[in-house]
């Protein structure tokens, strides 16, 4: 019977079930290859900032964001800009009214668990936030890697896994992996949730993905996900504990809300500062259509405050949509799918941010799908072409005021 049903999916091409039968334990040689390729990746980054920052006049910590403490040090300062610097000054002050740009309740777009962190090692240590952070994002990044590896191992065999992981970890956008950024929080926590759900280990999925949903809102579709797969056992097998995943996916993110309706009074306080403050919604995508289009029509790219800001949509949504093609030929099993798919459209459907490369590194799934379909010289050439890509988008968002990350 179970012959009979490989072969009807292999024909209709339709995605994997819920749970696949699990297979060896991989031993701990296996568990260095992904921390090696991490460990090469953060090198890259690192060696970049060195450079940058080694040749740069300005303070790479001065800009539009909260006054950033700690070590006056150019190379960790580098690290902590943009949203870092938010981060940071929410771990240190904790929510208030901004008086720095774009002020008001700018704070409250922020989703709490990677700032608490950071604050709740930083004060007993005794150690700058900025320190911390930093720390913090490459431990997490690691781990990301760690459950990424055995994501694809699970998903597709040890030969994918390593492709896998060598093109999450030097993908464009992953170099925030290195700076006090929650994206490897974000990754680690939604990688160990579809790994649970495919072992059908309902409780452990949705702790994992309470965890991601109080990291980042891009964390939504983890919990579409976890519903994904309840539905899916229930209707095949009758399990109803399946439905303790999505129960818990979304505690983390109505933990935030709650919190904010008492600080602001409003539910919808996140949604106010994202909307009133940040000047971000979402729409269904033409917005990133229509910036696709002003890279030919719009002003030329240039190292001006947001002078690249159009090239990185227009780059983000060429991946967006390689993407989705290489998950939807995939066909893996629906969780992944979801997640995958989901995560990569919730992008897209920014109006302020969109498809940049560090919002779809959580589409991490695409890694896995990709490793599946390159290998060789193809491999090696797309790898090599995405390293220097990263490099050079590490190199621009640590020096200038070009491209928001």
């Amino acid at each position: 019977m179970t012959t009979t049903l490989d072969a009807t999916r292999v024909v209709t091409r339709a995605p994997a079930p819920v749970a696949l039968p699990l297979p060896v334990r991989p031993n701990r040689r296996w568990m260095l290859r992904p921390l090696v390729v991490y460990a090469a990746s953060r090198a890259l980054v690192f060696l970049t900032v060195a450079i940058v920052t080694t040749f740069g006049h300005a303070d790479p910590g001065a800009g539009p964001w909260p006054a950033l403490g700690g070590p006056r040090i150019a190379f960790l300062r580098a690290l902590g800009r943009w949203d870092s610097a938010w981060y940071l000054a929410i771990a240190h002050h904790g929510y208030r009214v901004e008086t720095s740009p774009p002020g008001g309740h700018a704070s409250d777009a922020f989703f709490p668990l990677f700032p608490m962190l950071v604050r709740g090692l930083s004060t007993p240590l005794h150690v700058s936030p900025l320190i911390v952070g930093v720390v913090l994002t490459v431990l997490a990044g690691a781990g990301a890697a760690v459950a990424v590896w055995l994501l694809a191992r699970r998903l597709a065999g040890p030969r994918v896994a390593d492709r896998a992981v060598a093109l999450f970890c030097f993908f464009p956008g992953a170099f925030v992996l290195s700076m006090a950024y929650a994206e490897g929080l974000l990754v680690l926590a939604s990688a160990v949730c579809l790994l649970a759900l495919l072992d059908r280990r309902w409780v452990l999925a949705g702790l994992s993905a309470a965890v991601a949903t109080a990291t980042r809102p891009n964390a939504a579709p983890i919990v579409l996900a976890c519903l994904v797969a309840a539905i899916v056992a229930t209707r095949r097998e009758r399990d109803l504990r399946s439905w303790l995943a999505p129960l818990l996916a979304p505690l983390g993110g109505i933990a935030f809300f709650t919190f904010l309706w008492v600080r602001t009074g409003s539910f919808m306080g996140w949604f106010r500062s994202e909307r009133t403050t940040w000047r971000d919604h979402l729409d269904v995508g033409i917005t990133a259509v229509h910036r696709v289009f002003q890279t030919i029509t719009g002003p030329a790219p240039s190292l001006s405050p947001g002078g690249l800001n159009i090239q990185m949509v227009a780059l983000g949504a060429i991946l967006a949509v390689v993407g989705i093609v290489l998950m939807v030929q995939w066909r893996p099993p629906w969780p992944v799918l979801v997640f995958g798919v989901t995560t990569i459209l919730m992008a897209c459907a920014s109006v302020n941010v969109g498809p940049r490369p560090r919002l779809l590194l959580a589409a991490f799934p695409v890694a896995i799908a990709a490793g599946r379909k390159v290998h060789g010289r193809a491999f090696v050439a797309l790898l090599g072409v995405s390293a220097l890509t990263m490099a050079v988008l590490t190199g621009i968002t640590i020096s200038s005021l070009a491209a928001t990350p």
